[in-house]
């Protein structure tokens, strides 16, 4: 009562959010005579005033009312539409990071560009996600428009795009794509080899299209990418053969309110009787350890035969596969599965062929993705129904923006009836109703088989309709915009086709654009198909005839009284509910909702079945008659309420599971992209980001050493990619004649291998006079240098990223700018490689000789076979130390001398490139491990309650110690690499170089040609191999540098390194007491000369070389001709 009050007095929360805004409204609007006078070429010139205001120190919400009167008249002039008032409300709440909730109809698409524009200013791009690649498309191509008149680049990214193209979308301005892609792309860039070979930027703004969809709806169903794991169990095939002889209540329950099934005592006793007849069972017992596959296959068949239904949570294709039915749209998610054997037992169920069994490479919740982005904003036309959720997950909050024009339709009462045969004769009589009158009707279904249902109850009466079920694609847009025409019956599985408006009467623009499209494929007129032009004339001309048809027919529309929604059943959600209700009403037309229910629904008969039956007892219901009272209506929304809520604590336990995995995922990509990238950096914790607490550099000074050995290498590319003359191009390989090719092909063939042959000569000669041309010039003579490629040069070379673009057109500056930068991060390379040598030491030492013990307790024997396992190097007199400080200084110190001696032998650059392959191999094939153990963990850490234990806290600190394991590991596995490296000839150089290229180019070929099968049908791909790491060449820039102009052997240093499979032993040295005569500290200490740095970057390198030899180190590495002979 108090709260109606307070309501009445000072408006709703959302009331006074607008009121708030209104002022900016007022300051936008008095701009418009100004900017309207402005010719097309100034207000053009408005976007690069804009940018340098922002250059300037400007931030985006001084210039925010400059660029929303600016964006607002380019769509006038360039689109034809302006942005209503409210629709700058929408942009407004948009730009703030909050989800603006606009009813159909409003405008979200055009609403997008004022902040897309806005954001796009600063140059590190917006991303607007779409719930599928249509609709991805046809808003880049129509908002792309204005986009690219105002000199801002747009792009869309789909499934079926190479490698580069996708590259070119995300840097553009404004980025188009379906949110799995979004979540694809992040998880394979992170599965990449070379940081130039990522497709996306860092995330800067995201704006969400039917947000609710995306991070609701979907947010139960995280995103993964999977190769094939172990072969699929026959158990499957087998135990389902078994299912129908077991009976519900008496062999097993089924709660259909959350969703599970569990046997009976009795029902148990029955399976392992049926199990050990048809000869599965290994013993009587089927919780025998020998039996827990069984078990866990025989629970998986439960499920897959009493909850999942065909033709409702899936289909089986025409290809005899099992494909699963989007729940919320009704749509097919070609190529995803579910996981832990369920598919595999659907698979069974439906005897089919079972696939093998995937295992995760990678995976991430659109939860934890979208909240990547430092900043995200959403729309939709319900979102205020799940405002709580959106806070406490993604810090959004929900602003519902005013409509246009008052909405009139007219919603109506549900009307329950009591069995379901009685309620869809009901909906039917209700749909020839309308039919007959020329009402437009859209009815909403929940399956697809309520949808065949009710499309074979018109059929027979040979009544003409429209059936939308799971399919997504351009004509599904194209019959719903249509769903408006006159006597139109439209039938959609949970509303599909989100996105596209239904105008009363019909679209005339795209109804001309299929009418045009259907007569060029009838006459074949391939010409009218392919020309953009000719089609766009066509278009134009038919739908010039067609807008005084269709506005006739609105006429007759709105006569009958609008478009009529027909729901045959309560979704869980109100928010699906409203969604279907408001395809009705937009703009201020007309229009009716009414629902039909049956005690024999799901939403009724699990959640308020008992309740509703006793309301029907109340109010008299009699068979064939339909209950319609606010009471029905209401225990129907409060059963809603309930589910919601339900859902809502399912997705919150997931993403506090998740949460778990997400910090490891995190932390595990910016370790590799640190390797990647040729840095070493302080990692900040979430809170310390969230005080704005940047990664700090660990080495603070250049190694003066590191930066004169890379300089000539780094000089000579410069030379050579600011050689004014062009290099040479290569001639082109010849295409190899077909399979079955006649002797005169081949016979042609070989002379076109000759020709090449020769080419091939003149052209290395060609390119020798090229090289020694420019490698003769002088850098202050060069006018420019060719910044991508000198960059793309110098990480292949060094793994060091550099940006020089601002400094291109200055060679001189651009040689001192790389010098300083390479050698800060070979500096930083080497500091990383050193001190995982001492990590991996420290932990040897603390593990087998620990402080709290005396020395003569330790296990030198221990430490001297983990050290020698580990580094290949002999521990030496390790029993004369005391003091654990001294002991794992000295085996660090002789470890860090093997190292440095490699590093003269073949050169810091190459030592580096091995040591940077060797952490990313191992990073990603430990990571994989972890998955699966971690996937593990989780299948089983439910059972922990039993023993009065908090599963979650279980799972974080289990995962927690499996994720120091991996990098524990991957740490020794990276040193056991490192310690056994040999140098190679350069002819075996070119071989594994060749090798590898040829495996990495088939293993893309493989992701790719997996993906663009999955996209075909519009869906994420489920299933996909991943290029392995291993066997990468350690010199990998020598292939790369000849390709940009510089001699390979100037790129290496005229050698090449590779592991070595095994490493001898040293010879045990002669034993000496060790003392010290300066202060015991740390390599990570600060040093004691009081400078304030630490040890390692102050006076370590003096004292090392002033302290005598070591105790022991490795034999030096021979080279494999040495080796062999």
């Amino acid at each position: 009562m108090l709260q109606d009050i307070l309501k009445k007095l000072f408006g709703t929360n959302h009331e006074r959010q607008i009121r708030k805004i209104q002022p900016r409204v007022a300051a936008i609007n008095a701009l418009e005579p100004e900017i309207k006078k402005l010719s097309d070429a100034q207000l053009k010139a408005r976007t690069a005033e804009l940018k340098q205001k922002l250059d300037n120190g400007a931030t985006l919400d001084d210039v925010l009312f400059e660029a929303f009167a600016t964006a607002r008249e380019a769509g006038r002039r360039v689109l034809g539409m302006r942005h209503y008032d409210v629709q700058l409300i929408g942009g407004m709440v948009l730009h703030d990071g909050k989800i603006a909730e606009m009813k159909t109809g409003e405008g979200k698409t055009l609403v997008a560009t004022l902040p897309c524009y806005l954001n796009a200013l600063s140059g590190k791009g917006v991303h607007v996600v779409t719930v599928n690649d249509y609709l991805a498309k046809r808003d880049a191509e129509w908002m792309g428009r204005l986009y690219n008149w105002l000199g801002l680049s747009y792009g869309v990214v789909i499934p079926s795009q190479s490698d580069q193209a996708k590259k070119n979308a995300y840097r553009a301005d404004i980025t188009y794509g379906q949110n799995n892609e979004f979540g694809f792309d992040y998880l394979r860039d992170n599965m990449k080899f070379s940081i130039y070979d990522y497709a996306q930027r860092e995330l800067n703004f995201a704006i969400v299209d039917e947000v609710d969809s995306i991070l609701v709806d979907e947010a139960r169903t995280p995103l993964i990418i999977s190769g094939q794991g172990e072969v699929a169990s026959d158990k499957y095939l087998r135990i389902a053969r078994i299912m129908p002889r077991l009976r519900k209540d008496e062999h097993y329950v089924v709660d259909e309110k959350f969703h599970n099934a569990t046997f009976t005592e009795e029902g148990i006793e029955r399976a392992q009787q049926l199990l050990v007849e048809a000869g599965i069972m290994k013993s009587e017992n089927l919780f025998d350890p020998v039996n827990l596959e069984t078990l866990h296959i025989l629970n998986k068949s439960l499920i897959a035969h009493t909850l999942y239904k065909r033709d409702q949570h899936y289909m089986v294709t025409a290809d005899q596969k099992v494909v699963i039915v989007d729940e919320f749209t009704g749509r097919v998610l070609a190529g995803r599965r579910w996981s832990d054997g369920l598919h595999q037992a659907v698979e069974a169920k439906e005897g089919v062929p079972i696939q093998a069994e995937n295992r995760t490479l990678a995976t991430i919740s659109f939860q934890n993705y979208f909240r990547l982005y430092k900043k995200i904003a959403g729309m939709t036309g319900t979102a205020d129904t799940e405002a709580e959720e959106f806070h406490k997950i993604y810090k959004l909050d929900v602003t519902v923006i005013p409509t246009n024009k008052p909405i009139q339709r007219s919603d109506q009462d549900d009307l329950v009836f009591k069995t379901e045969r009685e309620k869809f004769k009901a909906v039917y009589e209700d749909i020839v109703e309308c039919h007959k009158a020329g009402q437009p009707v859209l009815v909403g279904t929940t399956s697809v088989e309520k949808s065949e249902a009710l499309h074979r109850m018109l059929a027979k009466a040979e009544i003409p309709h429209n059936v939308l079920n799971a399919k997504q694609h351009e004509r599904e847009a194209y019959v719903v915009a249509q769903a408006g025409r006159k006597g139109a019956i439209t039938i959609a599985t949970n509303m599909a086709g989100r996105g596209t408006d239904i105008l009363l009467g019909g679209n005339p623009e795209m109804l001309a654009k299929y009418r045009v499209m259907d007569r060029a494929n009838a006459e074949g007129n391939v010409e009218l198909l392919q020309s953009r032009e000719l089609f766009e004339a066509a278009v134009k001309e038919e739908q010039t005839r067609l807008e005084a048809e269709c506005a006739q027919e609105r006429k007759e529309v709105l006569a009958a009284g609008g478009l009529q929604i027909v729901g045959t059943e309560r979704h869980e959600s109100r928010r699906i509910d409203n969604q279907l209700r408001g395809r009705a009403g937009r703009q201020g037309d007309p229009g009716a909702s009414r629902f039909y229910l049956s005690l024999e629904d799901d939403l009724m008969r699990i959640f308020a079945g008992e309740r509703i039956q006793a309301m029907m007892t109340t109010l008299g219901m009699e068979e064939g008659v339909p209950i319609e009272h606010k009471w029905v209506t209401n225990a129907v929304a409060n059963a809603q309420k309930k589910v919601e809520e339900r859902n809502f604590d399912i997705r919150k336990n997931l993403l506090e599971y998740d949460d778990v995995m997400n910090q490891q995922r995190k932390s595990i990509y910016a370790l590799r992209r640190q390797v990647l990238e040729g840095q070493y950096r302080t990692v900040p914790t979430e809170d310390e980001i969230k005080k704005g607490v940047k990664p700090e550099p660990i080495v603070k000074e250049i190694d003066e050493e590191l930066r004169k050995r890379a300089k000539p290498t780094l000089e000579r590319m410069v030379k050579v990619h600011g050689a004014k003359a062009i290099p040479p191009q290569p001639p082109a390989r010849p295409q190899p004649p077909p399979r079955n090719a006649t002797p005169e092909q081949l016979s042609a063939f070989n002379d076109v291998v000759r020709a090449y042959d020769v080419a091939a000569r003149e052209w290395q000669e060609s390119m020798r006079a090229w090289q020694e041309t420019a490698l003769a010039a002088n850098v202050a003579d060069l006018d420019e240098v060719r910044w991508q490629a000198l960059e793309r040069n110098i990480y292949d070379v060094f793994g060091c990223r550099v940006h020089i673009e601002k400094i291109a057109k200055k060679p001189k500056l651009v040689l001192e700018t790389i010098e300083k930068e390479v050698g800060m991060s070979l500096s930083e390379q080497r500091e990383r490689m050193l001190d995982l040598v001492d990590d991996i030491v420290g932990k040897l030492v603390e593990r087998t000789c620990p402080p709290n013990k005396h020395a003569e307790d330790w296990d030198f024997d221990g430490l001297r076979k983990s050290y020698e396992e580990t580094f290949g190097l002999k521990a030496g007199a390790v029993e004369k130390f005391h003091d654990v400080e001294d002991l794992a200084e000295r085996l660090y110190k002789d470890g860090e001398a093997v190292l440095l001696k490699k590093e003269k032998e073949i050169g810091p650059e190459n030592l580096l490139a091995a040591f940077r392959n060797f952490y990313l191999r191992e990073i990603d094939r430990q990571w994989l491990d972890h998955l699966t153990n971690m996937d593990q963990l989780r299948d089983g850490i439910g059972l922990r309650g039993y023993g009065q234990r908090d599963p979650k806290k279980e799972y974080k600190k289990e995962g927690y110690d499996l994720f120091v394991g991996m990098t524990e590991s991957i740490k020794a596995q990276v040193a056991f690499s490192m310690f056994r490296i040999q140098v190679m000839r350069e002819e075996d150089v070119r071989r594994l170089e060749e090798q590898r290229r040829r495996e990495v180019e088939a293993q893309q070929q493989r992701i790719m040609q997996q993906h663009i099968a999955a996209a075909t049908t519009n869906a994420g791909p489920g299933t996909q191999p991943v290029a392995s790491s291993s066997g990468i060449g350690a010199a990998r820039g020598g292939a790369r540098a000849a390709a940009a102009g510089v001699p390979a052997a100037a790129a290496r240093g005229g050698r090449t390194i590779v592991p070595a499979q095994q490493a001898a032993a040293a010879a045990a040295p002669k034993v000496e007491t060790v003392r010290r005569d300066k202060p015991k500290v740390g390599r990570n200490d600060p040093c004691y000369c009081g400078s304030g740095k630490k040890y390692k970057n102050c006076h370590m390198r003096t004292d090392q070389q002033s302290e005598p030899a070591l105790d022991s180190v490795a034999p030096e590495a021979k080279s494999v001709d040495e080796a062999q002979g």
